[in-house]
């Protein structure tokens, strides 16, 4: 995740991003919050099911979840 989110980072100062330039102002409400639903939906509780499946499920349900992952990605973009 690090390695994806450097690219972003440097398209995000290139085109002078409100978050680089210090003023926060002009990011409204909707933006954090979809900022913030993105975090969570989108790695942390993604993460946790894989692992849990890794360490409590079946690997079939495991390689379901794997192939299943551009589903859920669509969905909750």
């Amino acid at each position: 995740m690090i390695i994806g989110g450097l690219p972003l980072l440097g398209i995000s100062i290139l085109n002078h991003d409100p978050v680089f330039s210090g003023s926060f102002q002009e990011l409204s409400a909707s933006d954090l919050l979809a900022l913030f639903y993105t975090s969570i939906f989108g790695s942390a509780i993604s993460y946790g099911v894989f692992f849990y499946s890794a360490t409590k499920g079946s690997l079939t349900k495991l390689s379901s979840l794997t192939f299943l992952t551009p589903m859920f990605a669509s969905i909750f973009g």
